[in-house]
């Protein structure tokens, strides 16, 4: 994956909030008859906002997650953070090609990852000390 430009570029998982709401439907049939009918009003509340966004089949038993969409604004910050977050691993992909033993130890797993996502040929580390 190359550097994210836009918006298209973020997996839609990113352009929504973690969790809001978590149901598990198997679970909510132990519910008295008069919660489980003001639950299944929300429910079908939520799964009418556009606002909203549904992971998961109620009809199948799954779990739903039931999530927000972020703003115009938090959409800007989360590419913002996956722009920065691929130029430092660049940068430190380009750095380790020079001399692999200039960052920590914690910090490779990630240069790797980027290098495998970029393709591009995997970082000659140094034997770690015994």
């Amino acid at each position: 994956m190359s550097r994210p430009e836009s918006l298209n570029d973020l997996s839609d998982n990113l352009k929504e909030s973690s969790p809001a709401i978590e149901i598990d439907f198997r679970e909510v049939l132990a519910l008295s008859t008069d919660i489980l009918h003001k639950l299944l009003e929300l429910v079908d509340a939520l799964e009418i906002d556009n606002n909203i966004t549904v992971n998961g089949e109620r009809r199948k038993g799954d779990p739903v997650h039931y999530h927000r969409r972020l703003s115009s604004k938090e959409l800007g910050e989360v590419l913002e953070s996956k722009r920065r977050d691929w130029d430092l691993h660049k940068k430190l992909y380009e750095q380790c090609l020079e001399d692999p033993s200039s960052v920590e130890r914690w910090e490779k797993w990630g240069i790797d990852d980027w290098a495998r996502r970029e393709g591009k040929p995997a970082i000659d580390w140094p034997e770690e000390d015994a």
